[in-house]
């Protein structure tokens, strides 16, 4: 076994995203006890502490929590965020949750305990098996140091410094190793949401991360404490493209990133509403009706109940749900065809139409709706629209 001080010149290597086997414990399916990481090089803590948060050099406060489920009846499907900033991350893994509590093209919004807590592994575990470099190789489980304590007594600088690493050569081994790992994610105060974005990167590599990205000094959290389009798109698609919009494109010389394939989950923005960008159908038609929503400098989640009633063509509901906005209950959206072509007639349909309506009492969640299909109207069922 190699010793982990000769281990960081590996993470100067494209071709070497993941930590040799030396560096982290591996473990098998079937292991009986929880699992215990081994150090990560300081070089390699140092280059994602970079990697992640640039030149401000670590999270705002808002960024520690864990994954944590409402209490609220009729909410316990949703994960609950504290404060803004991470809720790139938190939208995300929220959307890998609904998939793990679909099961016969419906989804479970009244899980129990037991079903929360296997619904969350299964989303960290998708979320770190699908960033693997070529959809090979072993996935990282990141753990904080041991110290006798709660992670939530640690701060940002001592998870960093004493980071450690699982790593896990199956998908069995992965959910064994989160199974024995999810108190620490779940610790509501704790460094769970930093944890799985450190498992993401010694997963994939930091190399092959920046690699992804059209520009790739840039740190995955932006301006504001925000997550960027970067990080969202690495625990959706896999990759930290800089995109939305399907495959690679060649501007001027440069080449732009986008989502290189159809993905699970999806996307909308009501950025595309405005005709600032494009999403591609990788990621606005995903395997299932599940999408994060970007709108303005926030993300939720849009989806539907019930699978079999989400047709190409409405009418149909979708559930919105926003971890951030302490809702009583879910939001049930009827989604139909309006014979006044939606907003999309009544605004206009160029870059300089769609500019006149910004600030202008439009729910930009119906917006977003429209991005997907035209010509909708939007029946809020007796809820305040969001505006």
């Amino acid at each position: 076994m190699e010793e982990c001080d000769d281990l960081d010149a590996d993470f100067e290597n494209d071709d070497a995203p993941l930590p040799a086997p030396g560096l982290a414990t591996t473990l098998r399916a079937g292991a009986s006890s929880a699992p215990r990481g081994e150090a990560v090089p300081q070089a390699t803590a140092q280059a994602m502490k970079e990697l992640l948060w640039g030149a401000q050099g670590g999270p705002p406060p808002s960024w520690k929590q864990g994954f944590f489920f409402c209490d609220k009846p009729g909410l316990w499907f949703g994960l609950v965020q504290l404060q803004g900033g991470p809720c790139g991350v938190l939208a995300s893994v929220q959307a890998h949750v609904l998939a793990q509590l679909m099961s016969g093209g419906r989804v479970n919004t009244a899980p129990g305990a037991a079903q929360q807590q296997a619904a969350l592994v299964g989303a960290l575990s998708e979320a770190l098996w699908g960033v693997r470099p070529g959809g090979t190789g072993a996935a990282c489980v990141a753990l904080p140091p041991q110290h006798g304590g709660r992670s939530s007594e640690l701060s940002h600088e001592e998870v960093i410094r004493g980071i450690t690493c699982v790593r896990c050569e199956s998908r069995a081994a992965l959910d064994e190793a989160l199974r024995a790992s999810l108190g620490v994610y779940m610790e509501p105060g704790g460094w769970g949401v930093v944890l799985l974005l450190l498992g993401v990167l010694l997963t994939r590599g930091v190399h092959v991360v920046r690699s992804d990205m059209d520009e790739p000094g840039n740190a995955l959290m932006g301006m504001h404490g925000y997550c960027t389009q970067e990080m969202v798109n690495l625990l959706l698609a896999g990759r930290a493209c800089s995109n939305v919009f399907d495959g690679d494109r060649s501007l001027d010389g440069s080449l732009l990133k986008g989502v290189p394939a159809p993905c699970r989950l999806g996307l909308l923005t009501v950025f595309e509403w405005y005709k600032y960008m494009e999403v591609g159908r990788h990621l606005k038609c995903p395997e299932l009706p599940i999408w994060v929503v970007c709108s303005e400098s926030h993300f939720t989640v849009l989806f539907a109940e019930d699978v079999s009633r989400v047709a190409p063509q409405p009418p149909f509901d979708l559930l919105y749900y926003d971890e951030l906005a302490n809702q009583d209950a879910v939001i049930r959206l009827s989604v139909s065809t309006d014979p006044q072509g939606g907003w999309t007639a009544r605004v206009g349909d160029s870059f300089g139409d769609r500019g006149k309506c910004e600030g202008q009492n439009i729910p930009p969640l119906e917006c977003v709706i429209e991005t997907r299909w035209p010509g909708v109207k939007v029946d809020w069922n007796g809820a305040e629209p969001i505006l």
